[in-house]
């Protein structure tokens, strides 16, 4: 197969978007764009992991790369339409262009005349060059149609303002310390494809303590110590289990035994701070109170000098 040309490279970058300069600017681009939050959890992960692959064996001379999708598929364990699915998202939002399609002889004896076909054909796989859309700059404000040639008149109240659309009744709110309520923070990142049950299953018990949805996302980022936890989370492949895992940290310890709704949790990290609160104020009104009784015992030293010095003798300096 041949290399193909500048031109060629050139042709097939996607319009709005630049030809990536290295290979630790490309690892960098891709997992940085925000369109992939949006997305489910698996898939995300599938863009990603494809786009490493395509980014490690690409040529740094000019960021082309060519891989056949069936060697792709193998290699990180994904089917051939998945593959299709990522290079699909990955080239419709400028990261990747086409410059040669691949072609098969047995599909294109089906859509030509098969005397057209060389016998010696051999499938060929394309080659794409990896890019990266260029950063949008606000563009200045366009001129005013009419010169301003005076102060401007005041408008009389009310005049060129729009009314206030009516409020619209979106139902009633979740309570704080409510399923739902508690469902939203575990449906954040990793967990955002969770089920119902899952979520009604392993919150039940901190909505018994009393704990509410700013503690439960607490307690799935942080240790009970307040140690963030440091591991990736684009690499999670059973939400569930890894939720389950991070609250368990929680709940007190020796009670593996029990099933997950009669453990008992420990104390939430609102509750934690009111009581560190209410322990320093009591601190704080014990030095106070100790002050105040020091100060009720203190003397004047005066009267008892006066009398050390007539006995003695002692003139005052």
């Amino acid at each position: 197969m041949r290399n193909p040309g500048r031109a060629e490279i050139a042709r097939a970058i996607p319009p709005g978007s630049r030809r990536l300069r290295s290979q630790p600017e490309a690892l960098l681009a891709l997992p940085a764009d925000p369109a992939l939050t949006e997305l489910r959890a698996d898939y995300a992960h599938h863009i990603t992991e494809v786009w490493r692959r395509l980014v490690r064996s690409a040529r740094w001379a000019d960021m082309t790369v060519v891989c056949p999708r069936e060697q792709l598929a193998a290699e990180l364990g994904i089917s051939v339409s998945t593959w299709k699915r990522c290079r699909r998202w990955i080239e419709a939002h400028g990261y990747l262009g086409c410059v040669v399609a691949g072609s098969t002889p047995e599909l294109d004896a089906t859509r030509t005349s098969p005397a057209l076909i060389e016998a010696d054909a051999v499938n060929t796989a394309a080659v794409y060059v990896l890019t990266m859309p260029r950063e949008k700059r606000a563009l200045p404000p366009p001129p005013p149609v009419t010169p301003v040639t005076g102060p401007p008149t005041r408008l009389p109240k009310g005049a060129g303002v729009d009314p206030a659309p009516a409020k619209q009744d979106c139902g009633p709110r979740s309570r704080a310390g409510s399923l739902p309520a508690m469902a939203g923070q575990m449906r954040k990142g990793p967990g955002q494809g969770i089920t119902d049950g899952w979520c009604a299953h392993l919150a039940a018990v901190f909505i018994a303590a009393g704990w509410t949805p700013a503690d439960l996302l607490w307690a799935i980022n942080h240790d009970p110590d307040g140690a963030r936890h440091r591991s990736r989370l684009d690499r999670v492949k059973h939400p569930a289990a890894w939720l389950r895992a991070r609250l368990a940290l929680w709940l007190e310890p020796g009670q593996e035994h029990l099933p997950w709704k009669r453990r008992r949790p420990l104390l939430a990290r609102s509750l934690q701070r009111a009581v560190d609160r209410q322990q320093l104020r009591a601190g704080q009104q014990a030095r106070r109170d100790r002050m105040a009784a020091a100060a009720a015992n203190w003397t004047d030293p005066a009267g008892p000098a006066a009398a050390i010095r007539e006995r003695h003798g002692w003139r005052k300096p």
